[in-house]
């Protein structure tokens, strides 16, 4: 299969929409570094990405540049090996020992706190919310069209 222009616009990218402090919302599409945008509604902003990415999409064609692909669910099988010093293998196996669970379920606790407290530095005062948005229009080619992934960061109420 050919690699155009239509190709790349109907894979799943994901499309990241953050309301800015001053007003107004920004949006940028993961994949593709450098491919954001901007509107005063979430609906403008989402139009004006995809307005954005076809002319992202063209750039990179046109320069014989390599386009990163969203990677699906399926791309993910939850296992992976490790390989670790010794010592550090006998630390997770003790600390495993004395919260008696498995060195398994001690790894996916670890792993997953310190993936939880780089995101919150990350993200700081923002929370992924769900946000109802209408896609239509702009660029659906072709009857396959993939869903549109989209995040949604909005600021902690406190």
């Amino acid at each position: 299969m050919e690699k155009n222009i239509k190709y790349y616009l109907d894979l799943p990218y994901t499309r990241e929409l953050i309301p800015e402090p001053e007003g107004g919302w920004f949006v940028r599409i993961k994949e593709l570094p450098g491919c954001m945008s901007q509107g005063d509604t979430p609906e403008e902003a989402m139009g004006m990405i995809s307005e954005a990415m076809v002319l992202w999409l063209e750039t990179a064609l046109d320069h014989g540049m390599t386009i990163p692909e969203p990677r699906l669910d399926e791309d993910y099988s939850g296992k992976f090996v490790v390989r670790l010093p010794k010592s550090l293998h006998r630390k997770c196996v003790e600390h495993a020992d004395q919260d008696d669970v498995s060195l398994n379920q001690w790894v996916v606790s670890a792993l997953s706190e310190a993936v939880g407290v780089a995101n919150s530095k990350k993200i700081r005062k923002y929370q992924p919310k769900t946000l109802e948005l209408s896609t239509s229009g702009g660029h659906n080619h072709g009857k396959n069209r993939h869903h549109t992934h989209i995040t949604c960061l909005t600021r902690e109420i406190q």
